[in-house]
C-alpha cells in the first residue's frame, strides 16, 4: 500500500533522470524443473536481497506443490517461518472486497452500476461530473472513481484501538475528489475498496470483517486468516524495512490492505480462484463472477475493447505467451505477490518480510517460469499493419494524465512524457528503449513477446490518447514536451553545479578575491535556491522514517512547507538580482551560469506554484 518513494514525490523530478529500466535477470537464471530446485533457487535470491523470510503456496486445483515458510519469521529471536506462520498480503486483501461484492451480485442485493450517493449518500466524496457521470460502486473497485489515493494522513494513522471501518473513512474524506469523469482514466485508490467494504457492510448489516471470516475465510479452510493484529506472536512474522523491525501497522482502512495469512490459508484461497469459484467441491461462486472479476469493464480502455488490466481488484498481467491473475500487496516491511493460472490450473502466492523490491520481483520470476516450464500457453496473436491515419493521428509527444495522486501529476508532467512513434507493424517510445509493441487489430497493441494486448488508442473529449499498462498518456505540443525536457534537467544540472561551485567561490570570497556587491549577488542567490532545494529532499527522506513527522504538524512538515515558500522567494530576488547587475563588471561566464540558474529556478518555482507545491502542507 505505501513505497517510500512515494514520500519524496515533490522531489523526485530534481533528482531522478527521464529514463526508466527494467531488470530482466531472472530470465538469465537456469529453469527451475522441480520443487528441490525451486527451493535452492528460492533460497539463493533471500541471500542475495537479505530477505528474512518467505511464506510461499504454490497449487494446483488439486494438490499442493509446495506449501511452506523459509527463513526466520523473526532475525531477533532466530524463530523460524512455517507455513502456518502469518504474514501481511497487503492490497491482496482487496480481493476479498471484490469476492464479497459478486456474492451479493449474485444474490440481487446489489448492482455494480448503482451510483454510490444511492447507495451510502453519508459517504463523503467530491465529483464535479456527479450530475451525469456520478461515481458508481463498480468505479471503487476498478479504480475509475478518479480520486486521489490516501492522503499521508491516512497512511500515517496507527492507532491502535484500531479505529472502525466508518472511522477509518471519515478520517480524512479530502482524497476522495474526482479529478476526471469517473469511469473514465484508472488511478489506484486505496479508499475505493474501503468504502465499497462500507457499502458491502451496510447491506448485509454486519461487520464487514465478520462478514467476509463467515463468507470466505471459513469455507476457504483460511482458519488464522485476520484482519486484526494477531492474538499469537510466535505465529506472526517480523517485519522489517531496511533491516529494522517494525511496529505492527494498524492500517486505517482494513479491507484495502489489513490482512494477516499464513502460506496454508493462501493455499485454499489461490485453489478456489483456480477453480473458478468451487472449493472442496462446493461452489461458493459462480465460475461467471470469478471471471467478471478478472475483467475491467468501467473504464474508456476497457470500454473500448482492452480486456486485459485492472478488474474487480484482481489484475491481469501478461506473461510470456500466458495471462497471469492475482494481485499484490505490500505494507512497510512487508511484500506479497499472488497469481494464477486458471487455464493451466495453477496459481501461486508469496509473501515475505521484507521491503525488498527487487528480491520479490526475483522470486515471483522464479516461481513463474516454474509453474510455466512443460507449458506453452496461447499462440501469440498475428501482427497486424497500422493505416497512415492511426500513424498521423497517434504519432507524437505525450504526457501520463492519471498519477495516484493529484499532488503527483507536477513530477510526472516531467517524468512521465515520452515520444511515440508509430510505424506499420510496431510502436516505439522514447524512453523505453527495450519495449517494441506490435499492433493486434482494433487499435489494440502488444508487447512483441506477449500473448495479449495491454495498450489502446483512444479518443475522449480532449482528443486522442493512449492507455498502456493502466498508465493514460494525453498528447500535447513539441513545444511543452521539449520545454519540460529541458527545465527538467537543466533544473537537475543546475542545482548541483551551483552547490558545487558555491565550495570554490565561498574560498575565494573568505580570502577577498572576490568583492561583495554583484559579483557576490549573482552568486549567492542561486546558490540558495539549490540549497534550500537540498534541505527540501534531506526533511522528506528524515521525515520519512516515521511517517507521522510528515503527516502531522511537526519541525519536518513545517519546515518543508516554510523552505518551499524560501525557494520561491530567493528565486525571484535571484533573477532580480541577476537582471540588475547584468551590466556590472563581473566575469561573463559567472554572469552567464548565474542569470541562467536564476532564469531556470524561477521558472521552476512559478510551475511549482501552480501545482501547489509552494507552501506544500504534507500534514493536510
Amino acid at each position: 500500500m505505501l513505497n517510500k518513494v512515494l514520500l519524496t514525490k515533490m522531489l523526485i523530478f530534481f533528482l531522478l533522470s527521464c529514463g526508466y529500466s527494467s531488470s530482466s535477470t531472472a530470465e538469465e537464471k537456469i529453469q527451475p524443473k522441480t520443487v528441490d530446485e525451486l527451493k535452492l533457487q528460492l533460497r539463493e535470491v533471500m541471500d542475495l536481497y537479505d530477505i528474512p523470510g518467505l511464506s510461499i503456496a504454490v497449487v494446483t486445483d488439486k494438490n499442493d506443490l509446495f506449501v511452506a515458510g523459509m527463513g526466520y519469521a523473526d532475525l531477533e529471536s532466530q524463530r523460524k517461518a512455517s507455513a502456518e506462520t502469518l504474514f501481511r498480503i497487503g492490497s491482496i486483501s482487496k480481493m476479498f472486497v471484490g469476492l464479497a461484492a459478486l456474492k451479493l451480485v449474485e444474490e440481487g442485493k446489489l448492482k455494480l452500476n448503482t451510483p454510490l450517493r444511492d447507495l451510502a449518500p453519508e459517504i463523503e466524496f467530491d465529483n464535479p461530473w456527479e450530475k451525469n457521470d456520478p461515481v458508481r460502486f463498480v468505479h471503487l473497485l476498478e479504480h475509475t472513481t478518479g480520486w486521489d489515493d490516501l492522503h499521508l494522513p491516512e497512511f500515517a494513522s496507527n492507532d491502535p484501538k484500531p479505529l472502525s471501518l466508518e472511522e477509518g473513512i471519515m478520517l480524512h474524506p479530502d482524497s476522495r475528489q474526482s479529478r476526471w469523469r469517473p469511469g473514465t482514466k484508472v488511478a489506484y485508490s486505496n479508499s475505493g475498496a474501503a468504502v465499497a467494504a462500507y457499502v458491502i457492510q451496510k447491506i448485509t448489516n454486519t461487520d464487514f470483517e465478520k462478514y467476509v471470516k463467515h463468507e470466505f475465510f471459513n469455507n476457504l479452510d483460511m482458519m488464522t486468516a485476520t484482519f486484526r493484529k494477531p492474538e499469537s506472536e510466535v505465529l506472526t512474522a517480523s517485519l522489517y524495512s531496511y533491516g529494522t523491525k517494525q511496529p505492527y501497522w494498524h492500517v486505517s482502512m482494513r479491507p484495502s490492505g489489513a490482512i494477516n495469512a499464513s502460506a496454508r490459508d493462501m493455499s485454499g484461497f489461490v485453489k478456489f480462484l483456480i477453480n473458478r469459484g468451487s472449493f472442496n467441491g462446493e461452489q461458493l461462486l459462480k465460475p461467471q463472477s470469478i471471471y467478471r472479476m478478472e475483467h475491467p469493464e468501467s473504464s474508456l480502455a476497457a470500454r473500448s475493447g482492452l480486456v486485459n488490466g485492472y478488474g474487480l481488484a484482481n489484475f491481469s498481467t501478461p506473461y510470456k505467451n500466458f495471462i497471469i491473475y492475482g494481485h499484490n500487496g505490500g505494507v512497510n516491511g512487508g511484500l506479497s505477490n499472488l497469481g494464477y493460472l486458471p487455464n493451466e490450473k495453477v496459481g501461486y502466492v508469496l509473501m515475505i518480510n521484507s521491503d525488498s523490491s527487487e528480491g520479490l520481483e526475483e522470486l515471483t520470476q522464479r516461481v513463474r517460469r516454474f509453474i510455466t516450464y512443460g507449458r506453452s500457453g496461447p499462440k501469440l496473436p498475428k501482427v497486424k499493419s497500422v493505416n497512415d491515419s492511426v500513424i498521423n493521428d497517434y504519432s507524437g509527444y505525450y504526457v501520463a494524465t492519471n498519477p495516484r495522486s493529484e499532488s503527483d501529476y507536477f513530477a510526472e508532467y516531467f517524468l512521465g512524457q515520452v515520444n511515440i512513434s508509430f510505424e506499420k507493424d510496431k510502436v516505439s517510445f522514447s524512453n523505453r528503449e527495450n519495449e517494441v509493441y506490435v499492433p493486434v487489430g482494433n487499435n489494440r497493441f502488444r508487447l512483441d513477446n506477449e500473448s495479449a494486448a495491454t495498450m489502446i488508442l483512444l479518443r475522449d473529449q480532449d482528443g486522442v490518447a493512449i492507455e498502456k499498462n493502466g498508465t493514460y498518456y494525453s498528447k500535447i505540443s513539441a513545444f511543452e514536451y521539449y520545454s519540460a525536457l529541458f527545465f527538467s534537467n537543466a533544473m537537475i544540472l543546475l542545482i548541483i553545479l551551483n552547490v558545487l561551485w558555491a565550495f570554490i567561490w565561498s574560498v575565494r570570497r573568505f580570502s577577498k578575491k572576490i568583492e561583495r556587491g554583484a559579483a557576490m549577488q549573482v552568486r549567492v542567490w542561486p546558490f540558495l535556491s539549490s540549497f534550500i532545494v537540498s534541505l527540501i529532499f534531506i526533511l522528506v527522506l528524515m521525515g520519512s522514517e516515521d511517517l507521522s513527522a510528515l503527516a502531522t504538524v511537526s519541525i519536518y512538515s513545517i519546515g518543508i512547507m516554510v523552505l518551499t515558500y524560501l525557494y520561491f522567494f530567493t528565486s525571484l530576488i535571484g533573477l532580480l538580482q541577476n537582471i540588475r547587475y547584468i551590466t556590472a563588471k563581473v566575469n561573463p561566464i559567472t554572469k552567464i551560469f548565474g542569470f541562467i540558474s536564476s532564469i531556470v529556478f524561477f521558472v521552476m518555482a512559478i510551475y511549482l506554484a501552480n501545482f501547489g507545491v509552494i507552501g506544500l502542507q504534507t500534514y493536510a
